[in-house]
C-alpha cells in the first residue's frame, strides 16, 4: 500500500471516530445529569414512632441512617381542613373557604340532592352519612365555616363518584351526637331545620353542573400542591394555592438497611451502590414552603426516577406523613 493510500486510510478512521465521539457528546447532553449524591450530616432526629411505621422486609448489609423531615400532612392537593380551621377562625364563610382551595370554582345548590348516600355499601341517610363523616375528617369542634366547608368538599366528592363513596376514600366516625352543633351546622349547610327535612346540597363546580374531585387532606406545607404531581392528572381547581396553617413537620430516622429493604421490597432485584449516600436524591420540589423545601415532584431512587408522592406511597408504603420532605444521609 503506498503512502497516500495510507493516509486515505488514517482519515477514514477518523472521520468515524469524530463521528461517534459526536453522537455520544449529543446523546449525552440531551440526557439528565446523574444527580448529586446526599450530603452526609450528623443530624440528630426522633426514631419513627410506632404505628405510623411500615415493616420492612428483612435483610442486612448496609450502615449509617437516613433522616427525612416531613411537612403537612397528606397529599397536599385541594382543602386543607387545617387551612379552613384558620380561614373559618379568621371570618372567611364555607363558601370563601371552597373556592379558595378550589380554584376558579363556584358553589351552587344542587337540585337532585339525594336523601340517602352510599358508603362501604352500606346506605346512610344524607345527614348521618355528612355528620358522621365530617367529625371524622375534620372534628366535631370545628368553627361552623369550617364543619360547612367539610361537609361541602365530601358532599362534592360523594356526587363525582355518583354518590356510591369506598370507606377507603372518606373516613367516617362510627356515631355523633344528635343536636350537636356539629348536626345543627350540617343541617344548615343542607338548607334543613330537622333531619327529617328536604336536603339541598351545595356542590363544588367550574360550570355550575359537574361536580368537581374535591379531594381534601389533614395540612399543607405553605402552599398545596397540583394533583399532576401526585397522580399524574391535571384538574384546573386543583392547583397550588397559599394556606393559612402554621406548618407542622415530623422528622424521622430510617436506618439504612431498612431504606435498603424498602427500595429491593419495591423493586426486587433493584442495583444499589455499596454507598447508601447515593441511594436517594432530591432533583425537583415546588418550592410550597420555601425555595429550600417543597413537595417533591422528581427524584431518584436507585436506578429509578419518580415522584416524591411515589415515593412515599410505594416505597415507604406511608412511613412518612407528606411528600413535602427533606432527606440526609447520616454515616
Amino acid at each position: 500500500m503506498d503512502f497516500n493510500a495510507i493516509i486515505k486510510v488514517v482519515v477514514a478512521l477518523i472521520t468515524v471516530l469524530m463521528t461517534f465521539i459526536s453522537s455520544f457528546i449529543s446523546e449525552f447532553n440531551g440526557s439528565e445529569l446523574p444527580p448529586v449524591p446526599i450530603v452526609s450530616s450528623s443530624t440528630e432526629t426522633q426514631p419513627i414512632s410506632s404505628g405510623t411505621t411500615a415493616t420492612p422486609p428483612s435483610s442486612g448489609g448496609a450502615s449509617g441512617t437516613f433522616t427525612i423531615t416531613a411537612y403537612g400532612w397528606g397529599h397536599g392537593v385541594g382543602l386543607s381542613q387545617e387551612g379552613a380551621i384558620v380561614m373559618a377562625q379568621a371570618g372567611s364563610s364555607y363558601v370563601e373557604i371552597l373556592r379558595h382551595y378550589y380554584t376558579g370554582t363556584f358553589v351552587v345548590s344542587d337540585s337532585s340532592t339525594p336523601t340517602t348516600i352510599k358508603y362501604g355499601g352500606a346506605t346512610y341517610p344524607i345527614v348521618e352519612f355528612l355528620c358522621k363523616t365530617v367529625k371524622a375528617e375534620i372534628g366535631a369542634s370545628a368553627p361552623e365555616a369550617a364543619i360547612k366547608a367539610q361537609a361541602g368538599a365530601i358532599y362534592t366528592f360523594a356526587k363525582f363518584y355518583g354518590f356510591n363513596v369506598g370507606s377507603s376514600q372518606i373516613a367516617m366516625s362510627s356515631s355523633y351526637n344528635a343536636g350537636s352543633n356539629l348536626e345543627k351546622y350540617v343541617l344548615s349547610y343542607l338548607g334543613m331545620t330537622s333531619a327529617t327535612g328536604t336536603p339541598t346540597g351545595k356542590f363544588v363546580s367550574t360550570d355550575g353542573t359537574t361536580a368537581c374531585l374535591t379531594v381534601f387532606g389533614a395540612s399543607a406545607a405553605g402552599h398545596t400542591t397540583d394533583a399532576k404531581s401526585v397522580w399524574g392528572t391535571y384538574y384546573s381547581y386543583l392547583v397550588p394555592v397559599s394556606t393559612p396553617e402554621t406548618v407542622a413537620s415530623k422528622t424521622y430516622t430510617i436506618s439504612a438497611n431498612d431504606m435498603k429493604n424498602y427500595i429491593t421490597g419495591y423493586k426486587s432485584g433493584m442495583t444499589l451502590s455499596s454507598n447508601p449516600a447515593e441511594w436517594l436524591s432530591i432533583l425537583n420540589h415546588d418550592c410550597s414552603l420555601n425555595n429550600s423545601i417543597g413537595y417533591v415532584t422528581n427524584m431518584r431512587v436507585g436506578t429509578e426516577f419518580m415522584t416524591g408522592w411515589k415515593f412515599k406511597a410505594t416505597v415507604l408504603k406511608h412511613a412518612i406523613r407528606s411528600h413535602c420532605f427533606t432527606l440526609v444521609y447520616n454515616r
